[in-house]
């Protein structure tokens, strides 16, 4: 087995079969799609508002002042990041998020040696409809 690391037993993906590849692209087409249908309908709860407010301020020049009760600051300097190149509305407040947990169907074709080919389609496809 080729594995991309000595100690890291993780698969390269090159493995993958012409249907493997489908259907992760189709998992990471629906969670695409699921996470951003109507993705301002909701009002935002207290943390992303927080998040948004605080990433508002730095867009607009405020600075970031770190508090230990808020998540890191690239969080934040991510979200200003997209202020600037998309505008501030709650759609792009919340576009980080809704990458990251794209991105996470995506990771479990790196771990199929671990999880089996089945488990890692599985773990995909609960994380595709996962709401978070």
């Amino acid at each position: 087995m080729k594995y991309i690391h000595k100690y890291f037993h993780i698969k390269k993906i090159s493995n993958l079969t012409q249907i493997e590849w489908l259907l992760y692209f189709c998992l990471f087409t629906v969670a695409l799609l699921l996470r951003v249908y109507d993705l301002s309908a909701r009002a935002m709860h207290h943390d992303e508002s927080l998040h948004a407010y605080y990433s508002w301020e730095l867009f607009q020049g405020s600075g970031l002042t770190h508090n230990p009760m808020l998540h890191g600051p690239l969080q934040m300097q991510l979200t200003s990041l997209i202020f600037f190149l998309f505008g501030d509305t709650d759609v792009t407040a919340r576009i980080l998020y809704v990458a990251a947990g794209t991105i996470l169907v995506i990771l479990p074709i790196f771990f199929r040696d671990l999880l089996g080919k089945h488990g890692a389609i599985m773990v995909s496809i609960l994380l595709s409809i996962s709401p978070s």
